[in-house]
């Protein structure tokens, strides 16, 4: 007779399975944006070195937009702590040969529904900023140096590529981990 594994072993495995799908996706985002802010650094480097280490200090800013920054520096810099933490999960599957086309798939599919939400952008960008600076302070006059520096379609054109990476990026490891999976 055939020796079942327990009910909670089986709900352990596929709670780590989706924590791991999640992670997958969420490096893919890391990734993504790592390369973005780096080609954003070439348009403005203080910027965007304030926004990942906190540095330099962007004096020319008012006390207003260094606040919002000073949000962003730390937004960006947690996400970049929780990519660590995601890095090790997905890191745990590849190391233990357990990483499957179907988790990748799921990471794919996780990405192409915020790629919908990428359609209204306008309503998004309100929507992101609303939930990440409850305070209030991303919303500043039409003449204000982040406001011409870092126009609307700046950001929709940033999420376009940062998004796009992402799935180039899972695409191609599904691709990688389903042939190697049907080579084995």
């Amino acid at each position: 007779m055939k020796q079942r594994k327990p009910v909670q072993a089986n709900i352990f495995i596929l709670l780590w399975r989706r924590l791991a799908t999640i992670s997958l996706w969420y490096c893919a985002l890391a990734l993504s944006l790592i390369v973005v802010l780096l080609g954003a650094a070439t348009y403005q480097p203080a910027v965007v070195s304030n926004m990942v280490i906190g540095a330099p200090a962007l004096t020319w800013l008012t006390a207003a937009e260094r606040a919002h920054m000073q949000d962003v520096h730390e937004l960006v810099r947690d996400a970049l702590l929780i990519s660590l933490s995601a890095a090790v999960t997905v890191g745990s599957y590849w190391y233990n040969r357990r990483l499957d086309s179907g988790m990748t798939r799921g990471a794919f599919a996780m990405m192409l529904a915020l790629c919908v939400m990428l359609i209204p952008f306008p309503w998004t960008f309100r929507f992101f900023h609303a939930a990440f600076f409850p305070q209030g302070n991303w919303q500043f006059p039409a003449d204000s140096w982040l406001i011409i520096t870092f126009p609307i379609w700046f950001f929709a054109l940033v999420a376009v590529v940062w998004f796009s990476l992402a799935l180039l990026g899972l695409w191609l490891l599904h691709r990688y981990v389903k042939t190697k999976n049907t080579k084995n």
